[in-house]
Order: structure tokens, then sequence, then C-alpha cells
């Protein structure tokens, strides 16, 4: 049952292993608590891949050359000592919307698993010197306080996606106005991990979660869209934004579906168009 995944143990984090599930009615004593279960599973996983980091970004270019960072080999010296990374820049022509930064982190699990291990975590806020520092990396917070001081050498640098790569499923975090997907990221985290079940449809997990949409106005209907960045129109925009509504895409059967997060409703037949298709409409 799907109780029983989400209290699956971290064995299920290794590649190919599989997860003992429980059932609704399995006795109350047969939870370990969470840190008791991540501190006898730390041996196994101790051998699994680091999660692999990808960035890439705009950046002026002159002679043929990038005009990076200033301070970018630093960034590199320390991702280097919990990551595999790529950093790739793109050459643009001058202008705004240049140098901001989109993350994506690869991890060889699924989605159900990534999320019955961090989000049990974040729920539970496990403090424990043997288990903290390996369910952190997951969480990414060895990359956060690295941007972090990335982003102070120079005055601000922006995440403008922060995205999630799994074998069966990616996450697409956009940031919205100046509010940073950093000071939201877990709770984001957490609220997928709560609302998981809510949007499996028929045991389909969505193999697309965009977080967050907006429902727009045009020609007299009802559209959803992604951020539109400095293009924004919309007014008024809070961190609520970010669990209001999403867009989830089904491979399968159930194709794509706006979750209205509020209501706990998901919208069929919802008309989503691209971020290109919204200025091409105006």
């Amino acid at each position: 049952m799907f109780i029983g995944w989400l209290t699956c143990n971290l064995e299920v984090l290794l590649p190919h292993s599989l997860c003992r599930s429980t059932t609704a009615n399995a006795p109350a004593n047969r939870q370990m608590p969470i840190a008791s279960v991540v501190r006898g599973k730390l041996k196994k996983i101790q051998t699994m891949d680091k999660p692999i980091l990808k960035i890439s970004y705009d950046a002026f270019a002159s002679n043929f050359e990038i005009e990076d960072f200033t301070h970018i080999e630093d960034f590199k010296t320390d991702l280097e000592k919990e990551y595999s990374y790529f950093i790739k820049p793109r050459p643009v022509g001058r202008g705004g919307g240049a140098y901001e930064l989109v993350i994506e982190f690869l991890l060889n699990t699924d989605l159900k698993t990534y999320l019955s291990i961090v989000g049990g975590y974040l729920g539970g806020k496990v403090i424990d010197k043997f288990v903290d520092p390996k369910l952190e990396q997951y969480l990414f917070k060895p990359f956060f306080n690295f941007y972090k001081s990335f982003s102070e050498k120079h005055g601000r640098v922006e995440i403008c996606e922060f995205k999630i790569e799994l074998y069966n499923s990616k996450i697409i975090i956009y940031k919205i106005e100046e509010l940073s997907v950093v000071d939201t990221f877990e709770k984001i985290l957490e609220t997928i991990y709560l609302k998981l079940e809510n949007i499996v449809i028929e045991d389909e997990f969505p193999s697309e979660i965009t977080i967050p949409v907006f429902a727009d106005v045009m020609n007299e209907n009802v559209v959803y869209r992604p951020p539109l960045g400095m293009e924004e129109t919309k007014e008024n925009i809070t961190k609520e934004d970010y669990f209001k509504l999403w867009k989830l895409d089904y491979e399968y059967i159930h194709g794509q579906r706006i979750y209205d997060l509020v209501n706990n409703t998901l919208i069929e037949n919802a008309k989503f168009i691209t971020e290109d298709e919204y200025y091409t409409r105006q």
C-alpha cells in the first residue's frame, strides 16, 4: 500500500534493491524511528554514487571567449569536495538575464524512494551526527553553502531554475520575482512528500513536476503557464505562490494535469502554454 513505501528504510536507496512495504494495519511498534532506520543502513548507502551536478548559465562573450564569473574557480574547488559536476556557460549577447544559474542534480534513484527518505527527514528534523551528513548530501545542503559563498563574492548571483532529475521523474522549480529558490527549497520538497499520495493516479507517478505555474486569462479562456522571469505580469507574488498550482506530466496513461494544492484537486484538460507560446499569443 501507499503508506508502506513511504515508511521504507534507506535500503531502497541502493540501485535495484526492493522496498519491503508495510500495510496500514501493521502494528505501531513496527514503525522504527527514522534515526534508527537510517543509522542501521548508513553503511550500505556509503557506497552510493554522489549526486551529479550540472550548472549552466548565459554569459557575455568577446573574441570567442566567455566573460566568466571572477570567482568561478573557487566555486569549482568547493564543488568537487562533494559532487561530480559539469559547468557550462553559454555565450549570449549583452542584455538582461545573463549570469543566472540553472542548477540540475542527477540522482540514481526513483521519485518515491527519494521522497520517502528526504521527506521523512525534513518532517522529523533528525539531528544525529552520524545520520545528518549523508542525508544532507541528498538535500544538497553542501551545494547551497558553496553557492551562498559564491553569490556573496559577486554581490548576488541568482538561481533561476533548480531541477532534480531522477531516473523516473524530474522536479523543476522556478524562481519567482525576487524570492530565492534556496530559501523555499526544503519546504517545497516537504510539500511534495506530503502531497504525493494525491498526485499518484492509479499507481502512475508523475514523470515531471513543474513548480509553480500561474493561471492567466487569454481570449476569455483560462490558461496555465510557467513564471516569466523578468517579464512576469502577475502582481503581488508571494512565497505562497509556490504552493498553489503545479503542472504534472504523466508519461504512460494520464497525460497532463494541473494540481490545485489549495483545493487539493487535479484539473484535467487544462490548457498549459509555454513561455514562448505565451508571448506569441500576446
